[in-house]
């Protein structure tokens, strides 16, 4: 207080000091700065200043004022479009990172659903593999017994048929011959000898000779009854048997016959399309295979990238609230500073102005009053 009352003292005794000037003086010693620039000026005064040095003093606050407000507002404003580009960016990379994880996301997705069903797929065609497989050593097997086996009642009929043609010329033979001759007794013998071998080979066949025709058992039978006591006056009766059993006999040979080559051509064509189905099966599952591999190795990738996209969004999102922060906390500062600059270049302006109007001519007056305080 002593500064300004000695400032205010000097202003007294000149024509321009008054009560509204003095009032001045009072609001602007209560500012910090408004004290410290009338200090100064008082200071220079007292130790004897001119005049002259105490304005360009004043005029260099204000401009280095002026300076330091406008280097505020500009770099304020930089940081301000920095730090609002950036949060744009912030917010941009955001919505990018977001719809990267919904696209992850989707892409793990199908990919596991494609993965289960090709797995599905997988397991189903092995199974078939395996069961075609099998069918194919079934039917080897099957084949193994029963090609040998048409061939072996092949085989029987053909000597069926052939034992009866020859009981057939045999009988025809005893049939001609003269009753109780040698030869007449001898062919008898014969005759029973080849009857029995071909009703003995053909009762062997009796059940598969039923698959043929009923017709069999009762004409062995009576071939059977007819040659327990022969005579020619059975022999028409006994040829005409055995003409009728040849008959059969060849009938079931060509049905065993037309049996076996359907059943090799339905074995060959089991066999070949059973081979094709392997082929087809082995080739699907190594697709197959090759496409849950790929699956695999797309969801790892994308689970990889998921969490590094995860990560990247925590990042942008931390940087992102921090220039929020940034942005907030400079907004905040330049409503503080701003009005500070303000009030203080109009500050500075009052007093070079009241300077400029009130102490031009005291140069002389506040030397001595200094001169005679000191």
């Amino acid at each position: 207080m002593k500064v300004i009352a000695f400032f205010i003292l000097a202003l007294l005794g000149t024509s321009y000091a008054s009560q509204a000037l003095m009032k001045s003086l009072e609001n602007a010693y209560k500012d910090p700065t408004g004290a410290a620039l009338i200090s100064m000026i008082s200071l220079n005064l007292r130790m004897g200043a001119p005049i002259e040095e105490i304005g360009s003093l004043l005029d260099k606050i204000r401009d280095d004022t002026l300076a330091e407000s406008q280097n505020f507002e500009a770099q304020t404003a930089a940081e301000n479009d920095r730090l609002s580009n950036a949060i744009a960016n912030g917010q941009a990379l955001d919505a990018t990172y977001q719809s990267a994880i919904e696209s992850l996301q989707g892409t793990i997705e199908n990919a596991q659903s494609s993965l289960a069903t090709d797995r599905n797929s997988l397991a189903n065609n092995e199974d078939a593999l395996v069961a075609e497989r099998q069918g194919i050593q079934d039917r080897d097997a099957a084949a193994a017994v029963d090609i040998p086996q048409f061939d072996q009642d092949i085989s029987d009929l053909a000597n069926a048929q052939a034992a009866c043609q020859e009981a057939v010329q045999k009988m025809r033979t005893f049939k001609q011959s003269s009753e109780g001759s040698a030869t007449f007794i001898q062919m008898g013998t014969s005759i029973k000898d080849k009857i029995k071998k071909a009703t003995d080979t053909m009762h062997a066949m009796r059940k598969k000779l039923s698959k043929h025709s009923n017709m069999f058992t009762p004409l062995i039978r009576e071939l059977i009854d007819l040659s327990s006591t022969l005579d020619q006056s059975k022999a028409d009766k006994v040829i005409d048997l055995l003409t009728q059993l040849i008959s059969l006999l060849a009938d079931a040979q060509s049905q065993t016959e037309n049996q076996r080559a359907t059943y090799v051509t339905d074995y060959q064509n089991a066999q070949e399309q059973a081979t094709e189905k392997v082929a087809n099966y082995e080739a699907t599952i190594d697709a197959l295979q090759q496409a849950i591999q790929g699956l695999v190795d797309k969801i790892a990738q994308a689970q990889a990238d998921l969490e590094a996209t995860q990560q990247n969004l925590a990042d942008n999102a931390a940087k992102l609230s921090a220039d929020q922060a940034s942005l907030e906390a400079l907004q905040s500062d330049y409503a503080v500073r701003r009005p500070r600059y303000d009030h203080l270049i109009s500050l500075v302006r009052k007093i070079i102005d009241f300077y400029q109007n009130n102490l031009t001519t005291l140069d002389d007056y506040v030397k001595d009053t200094v001169n005679h305080s000191l």
